[in-house]
């Protein structure tokens, strides 16, 4: 008897690497602008920064659910999130 490989269905694999480049360009703008020491950033202000903008540039709404459930954290902290010196809200 053969055992039978499946593999999922292409539609359900994410990669990050695939995101329009404006999103992928926020991310490292971010990271860049929100350095606590170091390559350290808050992850949960990362990923609601990342949301917003993602909504903002009317990403799909199936690519963002893939998004949210790549993230490993939290999203914002109590409905709200830094960037830079400016507290925004989700």
């Amino acid at each position: 008897m053969a055992l039978k490989l499946t593999y999922p269905a292409s539609e359900f694999l994410f990669d990050i690497k695939n995101l329009p480049s404006q999103i992928l360009r926020e991310m490292g703008e971010f990271k860049k602008r929100n350095r606590i020491i170091g390559e350290i950033y808050c992850k949960k202000c990362f990923n609601a920064h990342i949301l917003k903008k993602a909504r903002e540039y009317k990403l799909r709404e199936d690519l963002i659910i893939k998004l949210k459930d790549n993230f490993e954290s939290e999203i914002g902290h109590h409905g709200y999130y830094l960037d830079g010196d400016e507290l925004i809200k989700l």
